[in-house]
């Protein structure tokens, strides 16, 4: 359980990041479908946070969450390894959030 609060924890902090960046290019840039923005991140205190974030807009036009963090193979040589995800919408998996045409009154 630990580490999916930690992974939830994780993807709220990338969704915060991507909202302010794209707050601050939203005037300067503008994603067209096929296009990535990344941009490096305020790891904080947290060392497992991704060195670079930012968002895809795939072809098709649906925005998908980037996370990069710099890697050292075994030979020693850097590379990037990352995830690609829908972004963070905040709703929990615990039933909590309900719309209200779920109310059954």
């Amino acid at each position: 359980m630990e580490y999916v609060e930690s992974d939830c924890t994780q993807d709220l902090y990338h969704q915060q990041q991507l909202e302010q960046q794209e707050k601050e290019m939203s005037d300067k840039y503008e994603a067209k479908p096929g296009s990535i923005a990344v941009f490096k991140a305020d790891k904080g205190d947290n060392e497992k946070r991704p060195d670079y974030t930012g968002n895809i807009v795939t072809p098709k036009g649906e925005k998908l969450q980037v996370s990069l963090w710099i890697t050292e193979s075994q030979k020693g040589e850097k590379y990037f390894s990352g995830r690609v995800q829908e972004p963070y919408n905040g709703a929990g998996g615990d039933g909590a959030s309900q719309s209200a045409s779920d109310v059954p009154f």
